[in-house]
């Protein structure tokens, strides 16, 4: 029964027994895909952890820590964890007469304190903490602006030669979330760019290594403590960042949870594509069988 019904929509109807064998096929795949998928990514984020977040804790927010509140923050953790700066925001970029939005990193030389990024940039990150302005880039960025290695790149007032591309970075680094390509450059250069000018959105985080990363839970209560906020805050962060008025307090667990969050929103809707799919294959077969 099934097999004559089969030849005659495949005899008399050949688009349309394709369009119903294209739907079911991708929605039985985009299921299997999904949970594989899903599952896959949130072993590679638990296993990444430390390294998504660039260490064991970080105290992030839209302005920087004030020096009585950085003092008060570090007098909770042992005075051998290690500690940098890094600033990220979005901005516009300009080279070779093409412009478009670019997500900014900036780093102090002892950056990444946990973990490292993968460059072909020759002397690789410590390049970027040279005299001369220079920047690496992930690898669209070069396609994007019809650049190439040693091209000009524009931010803000400041052109910087483009060192090398990333070959690998920690963590969600290709994560699909981003408003254009990324972008690495050294705090000593950030004050020409007049990016960082008075009213700017920046997110500015301090990235803690502890000696102990078992602590890191611990650590992240005491912080909140001494910035004056309820110990058992967890990270919230809107489309922007962190409230003016506040600081988010995360470990590395956090990072992950966060990281696994996304992932999960996004293996939602494709799993939603993938049974609308099935449904539309649903429909056309019963239409062939009320035929």
């Amino acid at each position: 029964m099934i097999l004559r019904l089969a030849w005659r929509l495949l005899r008399h109807r050949r688009s349309f027994a394709l369009l119903i064998i294209a739907c079911i096929a991708i929605g039985v795949s985009g299921r299997v895909a999904v949970g594989t998928a899903s599952g896959a990514i949130a072993t590679a984020i638990g296993g990444e952890s430390r390294a998504v977040l660039g260490g064991d804790l970080e105290i992030a927010g839209s302005r920087a820590l004030a020096e009585d509140q950085r003092a008060a923050v570090g007098s909770t953790w042992p005075a051998d964890s290690a500690t940098t700066v890094v600033r990220s925001f979005t901005t516009m970029a300009s080279g070779d007469g093409t412009s478009g939005p670019v997500e900014v990193t900036v780093v102090e030389p002892n950056w990444p304190l946990v973990g490292q990024l993968g460059t072909n940039a020759v002397g690789g990150l410590a390049a970027l903490h040279g005299k001369d302005p220079g920047v690496i880039v992930q690898a669209d960025l070069l396609e994007r602006f019809h650049l190439q290695v040693g091209g000009r790149l524009r931010l803000g007032q400041t052109e910087f030669t483009v060192l090398g591309i990333t070959t690998s970075e920690p963590g969600l680094g290709a994560s699909p979330f981003r408003i254009g390509p990324r972008v690495w450059l050294a705090s000593r250069h950030l004050e020409a760019t007049g990016l960082a000018a008075l009213g700017a959105r920046i997110r500015h985080a301090l990235v803690v290594r502890l000696r102990e990363p078992t602590a890191s839970e611990v650590s992240a209560q005491a912080a909140r403590i001494a910035l004056g906020q309820d110990p058992e805050d967890r990270p919230l962060e809107g489309a922007f960042g962190p409230p003016r008025d506040r600081f988010n307090v995360r470990t590395a667990a956090d990072a992950a949870d966060s990281a696994g969050r996304l992932v999960g929103r996004l293996t939602d809707w494709i799993g939603l594509v993938a049974l609308l799919s099935l449904a539309l294959g649903a429909v056309g077969v019963a239409a062939v069988v009320r035929g």
